[in-house]
Protein backbone atom coordinates (compact mmCIF):
# COMPACT_ATOMS: atom_id res chain seq x y z
CA UNK A 1 0.00 0.00 0.00
CA UNK A 2 1.21 3.81 -0.93
CA UNK A 3 2.03 5.66 2.28
CA UNK A 4 0.36 8.97 2.61
CA UNK A 5 3.92 10.12 2.63
CA UNK A 6 5.31 8.95 -0.51
CA UNK A 7 2.10 10.77 -1.99
CA UNK A 8 2.88 13.88 -0.51
CA UNK A 9 6.64 13.40 -1.71
CA UNK A 10 6.16 12.57 -5.41
CA UNK A 11 3.48 15.59 -5.15
CA UNK A 12 5.80 18.07 -3.82
CA UNK A 13 8.57 17.01 -6.50
CA UNK A 14 6.06 17.43 -9.28
CA UNK A 15 5.11 21.16 -8.24
CA UNK A 16 8.78 21.56 -7.96
CA UNK A 17 9.39 20.50 -11.60
CA UNK A 18 6.16 23.15 -13.01
CA UNK A 19 7.49 25.50 -11.50
CA UNK A 20 11.24 25.81 -12.45
CA UNK A 21 11.95 28.49 -15.11
CA UNK A 22 11.69 27.55 -18.82
CA UNK A 23 13.31 29.15 -21.74
CA UNK A 24 10.63 27.40 -24.15
CA UNK A 25 8.10 29.99 -22.92
CA UNK A 26 10.30 33.13 -23.39
CA UNK A 27 8.51 35.37 -26.17
CA UNK A 28 11.21 34.78 -29.66
CA UNK A 29 12.77 38.43 -30.21
CA UNK A 30 11.42 40.09 -33.92
CA UNK A 31 13.85 41.01 -36.25
CA UNK A 32 12.78 43.49 -38.20
CA UNK A 33 13.47 42.45 -42.17
CA UNK A 34 15.34 43.68 -44.67
CA UNK A 35 14.38 45.99 -47.35
CA UNK A 36 13.28 44.78 -50.83
CA UNK A 37 11.64 45.94 -53.87
CA UNK A 38 9.13 44.71 -55.40
CA UNK A 39 8.09 45.16 -59.67
CA UNK A 40 5.71 42.70 -60.18
CA UNK A 41 2.03 42.58 -59.08
CA UNK A 42 2.06 41.27 -55.40
CA UNK A 43 0.45 41.13 -52.14
CA UNK A 44 1.27 40.55 -48.61
CA UNK A 45 2.77 41.77 -45.55
CA UNK A 46 5.93 43.51 -44.76
CA UNK A 47 7.02 43.49 -40.69
CA UNK A 48 3.64 43.65 -40.03
CA UNK A 49 2.37 46.63 -43.01
CA UNK A 50 0.11 45.20 -44.93
CA UNK A 51 0.67 46.53 -49.27
CA UNK A 52 -0.71 45.77 -52.29
CA UNK A 53 1.65 46.53 -55.24
CA UNK A 54 -0.45 46.52 -59.07
CA UNK A 55 1.47 47.44 -62.43
CA UNK A 56 -0.56 46.86 -66.01
CA UNK A 57 3.37 46.54 -67.44
CA UNK A 58 2.83 50.00 -69.19
CA UNK A 59 5.55 51.22 -67.66
CA UNK A 60 8.82 50.05 -65.63
CA UNK A 61 8.10 51.02 -61.93
CA UNK A 62 10.05 49.76 -58.39
CA UNK A 63 8.29 49.93 -54.92
CA UNK A 64 10.67 49.52 -52.22
CA UNK A 65 9.21 49.04 -48.68
CA UNK A 66 11.72 49.19 -46.05
CA UNK A 67 11.80 49.29 -42.34
CA UNK A 68 8.65 50.68 -40.27
CA UNK A 69 6.48 51.31 -43.17
CA UNK A 70 8.27 52.96 -45.24
CA UNK A 71 8.46 53.31 -49.09
CA UNK A 72 9.77 54.71 -51.81
CA UNK A 73 7.84 54.37 -55.81
CA UNK A 74 9.79 54.62 -58.99
CA UNK A 75 8.96 54.60 -62.18
CA UNK A 76 9.92 55.44 -66.13
CA UNK A 77 8.09 55.00 -69.42
CA UNK A 78 4.36 56.18 -70.33
CA UNK A 79 3.05 59.12 -68.14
Amino acid sequence: MVSFHSLLLVWAATAVVWAAPSKAKEKPELVARQSFTLTTTQTGTNNGYYYNFWTDGGASVACTLGPGGQFSVTWSGNT
